[in-house]
């Protein structure tokens, strides 16, 4: 029977132990499922899975069938169609499910990215402070400081809390996602500064908190 286990890189994975000489990970149905030796520790089974860290979250976030549509931007698990229309000055707007991209005559494809890029990293921002803020009050019989949000591409994590120098960083990809999604990454990583790694106590802690973490994060997980 498999297992659920989190690794210290913070990947969940089904692990089924079996009479075999080498480990292997796949992709199954969204989920990471690890099959291991019998004789080989737990600690030695999250190391290999986190070395292969990258190529998991990628195909993880690959899609089922076709590619995303370059024409389409997600956001808040929205898909939006872009649309290039010519303008005095470069800025977004929105026209029900269009995403309007307003450009200057000599523009160019940096440019358009640029304007993407700017436009998702303050809405992330603004996102993210406002779903920790929201959250942070779960927190308060420990008393927790609002930690400073920091938004940066990752590929290979949705966050991360560096709980010494009372800073939480998401990954700018995460506004992409649904809102339910993104809370669950933000409880979880203020969960850190009480628990540091992923240890009963820490999944204690996101139960009492967020009941359905579990769901959200398996939705998270195939996105």
């Amino acid at each position: 029977m498999a297992t659920e286990r989190i690794t210290p890189g913070g990947l969940t994975y089904l692990l089924e132990r079996k009479q075999i000489k080498k480990t292997y990970i796949k992709i199954k149905e969204g989920k990471v499922c690890v099959s291991a030796d019998r004789r080989i520790t737990l600690k030695e089974v999250d190391r290999i899975v986190d070395a292969h860290k990258a190529w998991i979250i990628k195909n993880l976030n690959k899609p089922k069938h076709q590619p995303k549509n370059p024409d389409i931007c997600y956001l808040l698990g929205k898909a939006y169609r872009m649309e290039i229309l010519e303008a005095g000055k470069n800025e977004i707007r929105f026209e029900g499910e269009k995403m309007l991209l307003l450009m200057k005559a000599d523009s160019d494809r940096e440019d358009r990215e640029k304007l993407i890029d700017n436009f998702k990293r303050k809405l992330a921002k603004t996102v993210f402070m406002e779903s920790v803020r929201r959250h942070l009050p779960l927190f308060r019989r420990w008393n927790i400081p609002m930690p400073n949000v920091v938004v940066r591409k990752m590929k290979t994590m949705w966050g991360n809390c560096a709980y010494l120098k009372g800073r939480v960083t998401f990954a700018l990809m995460l506004i992409e996602q649904p809102m339910e999604e993104i809370d669950y990454v933000v409880v979880h990583e203020l969960a850190h500064f009480i628990h540091h790694d992923h240890g009963e106590d820490f999944h204690a802690l996101m139960r009492e908190l967020m009941p359905d973490y579990l769901e959200r994060r398996k939705k998270l997980q195939v996105h």
